[in-house]
């Protein structure tokens, strides 16, 4: 998991687990309930501890990418028939 800062929002009760994009440099904050910060941090593999986060905001949580830009990086070539 990458570097991320954690800040609780006593409003909701869940935690924003707050970095940049490693490429674009955007902003990106993942909100998470309690419990899955807890088991994410004892080593709980990330689809499992997050099953409320979607695969773009784990990817960013995994390699410090975002969804726009993975998707930049890893464009699927159109079918030439």
């Amino acid at each position: 998991m990458i570097n991320v800062k954690i800040y609780k929002d006593n409003a909701t009760n869940k935690y924003l687990l707050s970095s940049n994009c490693i490429t674009c440099k955007r902003n990106i904050v993942v909100t998470v309930e309690p419990m899955e910060l807890f088991n994410l941090q004892r080593g709980v593999l990330i689809q499992n501890a997050l099953p409320n986060v979607n695969e773009d905001q784990r990817e960013f949580l995994i390699s410090g990418i975002c969804g726009k830009c993975f998707d930049k990086m890893f464009v699927e070539p159109d079918d030439e028939d």
